[in-house]
């Protein structure tokens, strides 16, 4: 199973995914180049912004992907 296709399935399961996903649950290092990938695959992909707080209790801003719905 290629990285892609378990991304996609994380996707399909969990709704979204962030790079701290990718790499704690699956084990990929580039989330960023497996969505242009996907991307390029044809899948629509959506990316949103989200606010959070480090393990410093700093705030801190990451990226999260979803696939977009087919109507």
């Amino acid at each position: 199973m290629t990285d892609c296709t378990r991304i996609l399935d994380y996707m399909k399961e969990h709704g979204s995914i962030t790079s701290y996903e990718a790499v704690t649950e699956l084990g990929c290092i580039d989330l960023r180049r497996r969505i242009t990938d996907i991307t390029r695959a044809g899948h629509a992909i959506r990316k949103c912004w989200r606010d959070g707080i480090d393990r410093y209790g700093k705030k801190t801003r990451y990226m999260e992907y979803s696939l977009e719905v087919q109507v």
